[in-house]
């Protein structure tokens, strides 16, 4: 009797993995490349409501990110750090489609440097399935790497530094990075 109820525990247990694997194979499968955003398509608003032109010039990055989103949030120290560190250099833009109070008094509650600001879209408008979301475009304005998912120190070093070297040098292909 023990090895007939083993051999059922075993083969049920066997099923439900087979379930269970095949529905996160499933999932892995359903997600979405992030888009192509070129900078003229980012509207966005500083968080007195003037509107922002985003200029070439500099290497630009843009994070898209929310109030509610857990690896959102912990990526703005070392967005914090990255800003100190390299200044004028770059440029980084912490974009959120959020209300504008939201976003105030998450700036207030935090006091980042950084420069939070407003969509005048929602992410769906520009593609964007899930946060964060980070874009990083050379000085002439052309996206370089596109990352969909939370990024560490060394990650933003890594990028920044890359696109420091390689100012106006458009790379063949914009690498892509996401989070299964």
């Amino acid at each position: 009797m023990e090895k007939k109820s083993f051999r059922i525990g075993l083969l049920i247990g066997i099923f439900i993995s087979i379930i269970f694997y095949s529905f996160a194979f499933n999932k892995m499968q359903k997600i979405e490349p992030l888009k192509q955003i070129e900078l003229k398509q980012i509207e966005i608003e500083s968080l007195q409501k003037e509107k922002i032109n985003l200029k070439i010039g500099k290497p630009i990055i843009i994070n898209f990110w929310s109030t509610w989103c857990a690896p959102c949030i912990q990526e703005f120290p070392e967005f914090e750090k990255l800003k100190l560190k390299y200044g004028d250099k770059i440029e980084i833009r912490m974009v959120s489609d959020e209300k504008l109070q939201k976003i105030l008094d998450f700036k207030n509650k935090n006091q980042y440097t950084l420069d939070i600001v407003h969509s005048l879209k929602s992410m769906d408008n520009y593609g964007i399935k899930s946060i964060p979301a980070t874009y990083f475009y050379n000085s002439n304005g052309e996206l370089i790497q596109k990352i969909n998912r939370g990024l560490n120190e060394n990650e933003l070093n890594e990028n920044i530094e890359f696109l420091l070297k390689n100012k106006t040098e458009r790379t063949t292909a914009v690498t892509q990075y996401t989070r299964l």
